[in-house]
């Protein structure tokens, strides 16, 4: 059976020791869910959810590659190895505006409500910091 928690806030960052970016979760501080999200499933996941994202995020245009969004040491060093991301579910609610984000790893659901701001404002976090490193046009 798995666990379900309430996701609260979500903070990517790039690994490139390991080539994925690890989303943090922060389920009620210090309390965090780490998984990992590879390449292909980004490049799904945004193959999917292109029509939800804005053209203010498609148009942005940052003036060089810059690895912000990099995993310091410290954090890497001191945390469990994240999940690897199985499923991720996205649906719109009408009556809330809001969609609902269901993440799976193998033992955990992550669940959250987030505006069509919130949802923009994830992806465009996601694509960040590996927007260069993995060629990335969007």
């Amino acid at each position: 059976m798995q666990e379900t928690i309430i996701g609260q806030q979500f903070t990517p960052v790039y690994d490139p020791k390991e080539d994925r970016i690890r989303l943090i979760i922060n389920i009620n501080y210090p309390t965090r869910h780490d998984i990992w999200i590879t390449r292909r499933f980004l490049i799904n996941l945004l193959d999917n959810v292109s029509h939800l994202i804005t053209d203010n995020i498609k148009t942005q245009q940052t003036t060089s590659p810059q690895n912000q969004n990099t995993i310091p040491q410290k954090i890497y060093k001191f945390r469990k190895k994240p999940k690897l991301i199985e499923e991720l579910n996205i649906s719109y609610n009408k009556d809330t505006n809001t969609y609902n984000l269901l993440i799976k790893d193998a033992k955990t659901s992550i669940e959250s409500a987030l505006t069509p701001e919130d949802l923009n404002n994830l992806i465009k976090h996601l694509i960040k910091p590996v927007k260069y490193e993995w060629g990335l046009h969007i």
